[in-house]
This record gives C-alpha cells, structure tokens and sequence, in this order.
C-alpha cells in the first residue's frame, strides 16, 4: 500500500490558495519567526473565517506542554487548525489535535527536513526522550510548500534540518515496507538534498527552494516506509537537549554502515552511489565537515554521556520503530553505535 492524503500547494507565494480552504473557526499555531516576517499576518489576510493565533510555539516540546493547546482547541472549537513553522511547531498542533481530533490540519512548514506536512506522526518528548504518535487524521489534508519560508533560515539551521530530510530518504529507502514507490520518493529526495545541501546552508535561494521540496519528497517516503535505526539512536539521545536534525546527522554514516550487513540495503546503497558517484558514508561524512555539523564528544560531556549511556540504548532496543530497520540490533550492538558515534571526530 502506498498513501499520500495531502493535497501539496508549492512554489512562491503560494499561500494565497489559502482563499481557497473553508471553515468556520481556524486556530493557527505558528512559531515566532513567521510572526516576525510578516507569513502569519498573510496567512490571517488569506484565510475567510474567524481565526485565533497561537504565538510562540516552542521547539520540541515536553508531552506535559501539550494540555495547555489541546484545552485551547477545546475551548475554541475549530474546524482547521493552521499550523506555520518548523517540524516542532506541525507535531506540535498534531498532538493537540490526537486529543482534540475535530478539525483538518493544514501545513505550512518553514524548515526542511522533518517531513511533517505530510506524515501522519507527531514526534514528541517525555521524560527527555522523544516518543512517536501515530494516527492518520493527523495527516495534513492541505501542505503549502512556500519557498519563502526556507529563505529566512539560519544557516545551521538550514545544516541540521538538510541532514534530518536526508536521513529520512536514506531511511525509508532500506526499511522492510518500503516498495518500488517510496524507493521512487526516497531515491530522488537523497540525490536533490547531497547536491544541494551545500548551497542551501551557504543560502543560496535555488538550493534552498529545492530542498524544501525534497524534503517533501522524503516525508512522502516515511509516510510509507518509515524511520529506523538512525531515528531511534536520535530520539533517544534527545536527552542532552540538543536538535532532532544534528543528531540524525551525528548518527548516519553509522548506521548506514551497521545496515550493510542487509543485502537488500546493500543493493540499494549502492544503486545510489552508482547513479551520483560517490560512496555513501564518505560522502555523508565530507558534507557534515563541510557544513559544520559539530562531532558530539565537542558538545556533550563525556562523564554526562557515560551516565546516560546505558539507559538511552536500553531505552533505543526496545523502541517500536526498530522493526522498520532492515537489521535487529541489540542492547550491545546499540551501546556500541552510541559509543563510535560519540567518539568520531570527523
């Protein structure tokens, strides 16, 4: 089976189909940096129903911060809910929404790389560490690929987001359910993103557009084949507060590696690195020296890391999404993961 239930508007100024939407009653979570740049003010000049504006959504929320949207929701009674930012602020209404589940969700994101705008997920944390809901009305019905929105990133931002969607397509592509139609999403989102992430973290507006859209593309894959391995060390490691996309970034190549064992995965690696040239760890590593993706043993304490070591791969071995992985790994196996990522300086 192959799904995708959102409808995609896509390219410049492409938030005036927001005419288009009807309701009666919108509340729109947005993020900060939209409010400044002047997107939530066009989203409310587009939108031709009562609408109530969330300000300030946070990155990655605790599951606790969630109660105070979900009785928002309640208390206002929407029928859409808008959703602008980044992936955080789209799991974020999309929590709301699994309790709420009342009103169409429509996407608008601002970054690029956590595929939200279309996955039926929301990934958020609990006690530190970030845990998956999945339901399918938390798939947007309307996603509006602006690439404006992108334009106004910082460029490590625009780093670590790159490296998260091209997680997702290497991801997807080995995964057990994928099939010749997420390959098709997940092939050409990788190749889009290895020869444009460069350019779109240096700002150039071309790379920046083209890589809204793959990662799209690769959210589109996920959707159907979902995440594994190099998800699961990230969710978890989540602990030491630092962002989703650096920490995919930090784990790729390795688990890359560790999936090699897999025939399948081999193949399909290999596919990739015939059609651009390249071997694929070597070049994963090149392009996080390249764009600055800073090795962890630089941002986490090693005695903090040591501490926390034992419970993140306890907490990694049993994590749902490691069926999606092409090869079972074990609490050791994972321990050692952890171990290689943390130690690689790059």
């Amino acid at each position: 089976m192959f799904k995708l239930n959102t409808v995609l508007h896509h390219g410049r100024g492409c938030l005036d189909e927001l005419k288009e939407l009807e309701g009666n009653k919108a509340v729109i979570f947005a993020s900060n940096s939209m409010r400044k740049y002047g997107f939530v003010d066009e989203v409310l000049s587009n939108l031709s129903m009562e609408s109530v504006v969330i300000d300030g959504v946070k990155a990655e929320p605790e599951a606790e911060e969630i109660t105070k949207y979900v009785n928002i929701l309640h208390e206002e009674r929407p029928d859409i809910i808008v959703s602008i930012g980044g992936g955080s602020v789209i799991d974020t209404s999309k929590a709301a929404l699994y309790d709420y589940k009342n009103a169409t969700l429509i996407a608008i994101p601002s970054t690029s790389g956590s595929g939200s705008e279309v996955t039926a997920a929301s990934v958020i944390k609990e006690n530190g560490m970030k845990k998956s809901i999945v339901a399918p009305y938390l798939q947007p019905s309307h996603a509006f690929l602006d690439p404006r929105l992108p334009e106004k990133m910082p460029s490590q931002l625009a780093a670590n987001t790159g490296m998260d969607a091209l997680s997702h397509a290497l991801e997807a592509l080995v995964s057990p359910l994928s099939s010749p139609f997420s390959d098709s999403f997940a092939m050409r989102a990788a190749k889009i993103i290895f020869e444009n992430i460069e350019k779109s973290v240096n700002g150039n507006e071309e790379a920046r557009e083209k890589m809204h859209y793959a990662s799209c593309m690769a959210g589109i894959a996920i959707l159907n084949a979902r995440v594994g391995l190099c998800h699961v060390l990230s969710h978890k490691a989540a602990i030491f507060n630092l962002p989703h996309g650096y920490l995919n970034a930090v784990f790729l190549e390795h688990v890359v590696e560790f999936n090699r064992r897999n025939e399948e995965a081999r193949n399909k690696y290999r596919m990739l690195e015939k059609e651009m040239n390249i071997d694929l760890v070597d070049e994963i590593r090149r392009i996080k020296k390249e764009i600055k993706i800073i090795p962890l043993k630089n941002i986490v304490n090693e005695k903090d890391f040591m501490n926390k070591l034992d419970i993140i791969s306890s907490e990694a071995s049993v994590d749902n999404l490691m069926k999606f992985n092409p090869v079972s790994a074990d609490v050791q196996e994972i321990r050692k993961l952890y171990m290689r990522a943390y130690e690689d300086a790059y």
